[in-house]
């Protein structure tokens, strides 16, 4: 992609269209979102699964996982106002019975695992 090119990308539907679809074979950033969505999949899962999702995540819409994930009785879903994507703020509590004082995302999702 060519810096004109690069400069027409002001989001990541603009990403996925530009660069990623082209770059990997997909032809268009929507033949890329609905041949590689995790919720084409969901239904493979046969062990309990801990969904965490958060209502600003800037690549992964709420609205358009939501769906996939209520349909499966084996995953729990956990939907928080802060963070996105992979990052959370440090002092989120997924409400799984933290320790006093917190503990980082990951070390509460870690536990649950550990619990299954």
């Amino acid at each position: 992609l060519d810096r004109r090119g690069l400069a027409r990308v002001h989001s990541i539907a603009d990403w996925d269209e530009r660069v990623v679809a082209p770059h990997f074979g997909f032809g268009s950033a929507r033949n890329y979102w609905r041949t590689q969505s995790v919720h084409t999949r969901l239904g493979e899962l046969r062990v309990p699964t801990l969904a965490v999702l958060t209502r600003r995540d800037p690549m992964v819409l709420l609205h358009t996982v939501l769906p996939h994930l209520e349909a499966h009785p084996n995953i729990e879903r956990i939907i928080l106002d802060e963070g996105g994507h992979v990052g959370f703020p440090p002092a989120v509590d997924l409400g799984l019975g933290a320790p006093p004082g917190g503990a980082p995302v990951a070390e509460q999702m870690l536990d649950w695992m550990r619990a299954r």
